[in-house]
């Protein structure tokens, strides 16, 4: 009962909050998924939609605007009375458009619509306040760069785009083909407005992404209210099957290994019959278990996956059957019904009969599905397409780095889920260091060599792995480092030498005369 409320708070407060993105193995494919994607897509009309609703809200309500007031204007000096569109509102509904589709994709292709874990987590007010300059000055270069090229993309496709929307709105009333009021290139005092309401709209979005980063990413002390705080979590970090659950139970895990002492007594003192009934051993297990996991993809990664266990064929004992043996039976055989009797195909009586009645309907072709047929074909015309460029791209450099398989893209499958991993380590470096005062019965200091090893063995590997990590993937190593500095700087009088593997010990040397 306690696992299932763990499950459901903890997904009602996290399902929004840290999700695996996608990993693609090349440039190109990201490309292709990202324009493709239904999800993209809403986004991005999101903030299209919204730029438009923000900007006309401003020159409308805010500053009244009359210039951009009406969509329609008649000229005064034209002797039909025809009207014509607003050159002025059409401009700035162009770059209203323009500034939200940038914006949406540039959002995606920069991953802003992911939550950012950052190291240091400051209060609400002083998060939000240390980024609003620094938010501000985006927004301002980010507005002047789609105000130039809407102005540049205008300067060149004026009559074009006029043209283009006479057609649409010409067809229920009569508009003029030529403006007769032409678009003033040198309206200074309209640009202004129009820059500060870009530079408004980029503020607003900026800010909303800032403020999602900093509520969302809060970590919820969802176990609290339960007697059997400790066996709730523990069910949380073996859920294999739901990553959101696992998510914040490590996340919950870190926050209390870290930030929170009294529960760190609770978790010491929740002990069973054996040691590996104890919390700290099972909660230890879990973290071993991410970390071996992350180590098994960076050896399949180098030496290629385990070759799989060839199967013995056992001999089974031969039997020997004897055949044509007559038996005896006390049976009527005449009585008893005969199996597997084969029915003979008698036709003699067909002879007699007119060819019309012999003859059989043929057998319906079955129903040709000329979408789906459509659609294989295409798909098909896709991929070859594709494999065509991507043979032909090696004689040229820009394309062969769109179709290759970058290292960055390596290292982003292979360490996908670094978070939970730091997460793990977290905990693992600052329950150890913590059980000298906190753990009167001392059954950490059993698994000190085990943690130590673990920690070292891996720390190895991420440094032979990671050459020139981006600076996202430091985050990894650093988190090793300071959870085997914790454990050392604690455990430094204590430890004896033995426990440390002899592979590791260059590694151990290193870190007990702290030049890591």
């Amino acid at each position: 009962m306690t696992y299932i409320n763990y499950r459901l708070l903890s997904t009602d407060l996290y399902l929004l909050c840290l999700v695996w993105t996608p990993v693609y193995p090349s440039l190109l494919t990201e490309i292709i998924a990202t324009l493709t994607s239904n999800d993209y897509l809403i986004v991005v009309g999101f903030y299209a939609l919204s730029s438009c609703v923000i900007i006309h809200t401003y020159f409308s309500y805010i500053i009244h605007e009359t210039s951009t007031a009406q969509f329609y204007i008649q000229p005064t000096s034209h002797y039909l009375g025809a009207r014509q569109l607003n050159q002025d509102s059409i401009f700035l509904t162009l770059y209203a458009i323009t500034l939200g589709i940038t914006y949406g994709f540039s959002s995606i292709l920069t991953k802003k619509n992911i939550i950012k874990i950052s190291n240091v987590q400051q209060p609400f007010q002083y998060a939000l306040k240390t980024s609003l300059v620094s938010t501000f000055h985006k927004s301002f270069v980010y507005a002047l760069k789609v105000f130039a090229m809407t102005y540049i993309t205008f300067i060149f496709c004026n009559g074009t785009i006029y043209q283009q929307m006479t057609q649409w709105f010409g067809s229920y009333q009569r508009l003029l083909n030529t403006p007769v009021v032409q678009f003033n290139w040198l309206n200074i005092p309209l640009f202004i407005r129009i820059l500060k309401s870009g530079i408004l709209t980029v503020l607003s979005w900026n800010i909303a992404n800032s403020l999602y980063d900093i509520v969302y990413f809060k970590t919820f002390n969802v176990t609290d209210q339960f007697t059997n705080q400790f066996d709730c979590l523990i069910n949380g970090l073996s859920d294999k099957s739901n990553d959101l659950i696992r998510i914040a139970a490590f996340s919950e895990l870190a926050a209390i290994s870290c930030k929170r002492p009294e529960k760190r007594l609770e978790l010491f003192h929740s002990i069973g019959k054996e040691i590996k009934d104890t919390a700290w051993h099972r909660i230890m297990t879990q973290c071993l278990d991410v970390i071996k996991e992350q180590r098994t993809k960076i050896d399949i990664e180098y030496n290629g996956p385990l070759p799989a266990a060839v199967p013995t064929q056992t001999l089974k004992p031969v039997e020997n059957k004897v055949r044509n043996r007559i038996q005896f039976s006390n049976e009527n055989v005449f009585a008893v019904p005969k199996e597997n009797v084969v029915t003979l195909d008698d036709r003699t009586c067909s002879a007699f009969c007119s060819p019309t009645i012999l003859a059989e309907a043929l057998p319906s072709a079955p129903p040709v599905h000329l979408t789906q047929d459509i659609k294989s074909r295409l798909e098909r015309w896709v991929i070859n397409l594709l494999k065509t460029l991507e043979r032909n791209s090696t004689r040229f450099g820009s394309l062969q780095k769109v179709y290759a398989e970058t290292c960055a893209l390596r290292m982003q499958s292979v360490f996908q889920r670094y978070q939970l991993v730091i997460w793990a380590i977290q905990a693992l470096g600052s329950l150890t260091a913590a059980s000298l005062k906190e753990d009167s019965n001392g059954y950490v200091q059993n698994d000190i060599g085990l943690v130590l090893n673990t920690l070292l063995g891996f720390l190895q590997e991420v440094e032979r792995y990671i050459q020139s990590p981006p600076m996202s993937y430091n985050k990894l190593s650093g988190a090793l480092r300071e959870a085997i500095y914790q454990i050392t700087d604690t455990f430094k009088d204590y430890l004896d030498p033995s426990q440390i593997d002899r592979k590791y010990k260059k590694k151990w040397d290193r870190f007990i005369c702290y030049q890591e």
